[in-house]
């Protein structure tokens, strides 16, 4: 989608307005923590760049527990928020200047963002968070962010890239809203997943050992019944958590919309 995006803006430039991104947008540097704050158990997590897929996508399995000794309150993260890579260890630049939306806590009551993210929040009312996130998750976003980018084996974004950032945003408020509705939808859409996946592991682990000692016994289960009933049930989840099946209750067509 973000390609879809990035098109449209090259063709049709003057339907989008440019705007410095740190007029729309509060930008906040992640805590510098040290060693002796990482624990094996806390109520809060702490963000890295191992919440970034490679692909672009979050990972909420990615925080590391913490028991922060000075963080700032605008340090913290909030469902919703977006968190953009200041430091990346892969020889591509894979995860350096992507941006992501946190939607899911990963189990966390807290989450805190590290001194390898920088926190990003829209301040505007007429822009939310998921509208700002698809517009950072676009390659001319990345491109930007890559033109500030130093260092060899562990790659560090200079400070004014994501303040210097000029943020495009459509011109038409329709078209705006509609987007915003589309994003909203796909974000929840995501974190339902992210929530089911956990659930589906908490049950896994559950059941796992009880498997192996023979207390739960399955032989006698009729496979070809219970694949039968998976199938379908697959079928159902794949198309009412399609972001296309989305897009067709709320009437968008992606590619009309941008033209």
């Amino acid at each position: 989608m973000s390609k879809e995006i990035s098109c449209s803006i090259e063709r049709e430039g003057s339907q989008w307005q440019h705007i410095p991104l740190k007029d729309v947008a509060q930008i906040q540097s992640g805590y510098s923590y040290k060693s002796a704050e990482l624990v094996e158990r806390s109520a809060i997590g702490m963000l890295g760049i191992k919440n970034f897929n490679r692909d672009g996508s979050y990972r909420s399995d990615g925080c590391k527990p913490i028991v922060p000794a000075r963080a700032k309150a605008s340090q913290f993260v909030e469902l919703g928020e977006i968190i953009v890579a200041h430091t990346d260890l892969t020889q591509n630049a894979d995860i350096i200047g992507r941006a992501i939306q946190v939607i899911d806590s990963g189990g966390y009551e807290r989450m805190l963002a590290s001194c390898d993210l920088v926190k990003v929040s829209s301040s505007d009312a007429s822009i939310s968070n998921e509208l700002l996130a698809a517009m950072l998750q676009t390659e001319d976003f990345h491109n930007h962010c890559l033109g500030f980018v130093n260092g060899t084996t562990v790659l560090h974004l200079g400070k004014k890239a994501l303040p210097e950032y000029m943020l495009k945003l459509p011109v038409d408020m329709q078209l705006r809203d509609r987007l915003e509705l589309l994003f909203k939808s796909i974000a929840a859409l995501q974190a339902n997943i992210l929530r089911e996946n956990r659930a589906l592991e908490i049950t896994r682990d559950a059941l796992l050992p009880k498997l192996m000692s023979g207390e739960i016994d399955v032989s006698k289960i009729d496979l070809r019944r219970l694949n039968s009933h998976l199938y379908v049930c697959a079928l159902h989840f794949a198309s009412v958590h399609s972001p296309m099946y989305h897009m067709r209750l709320s009437g968008l067509d992606m590619r009309e919309s941008l033209r």
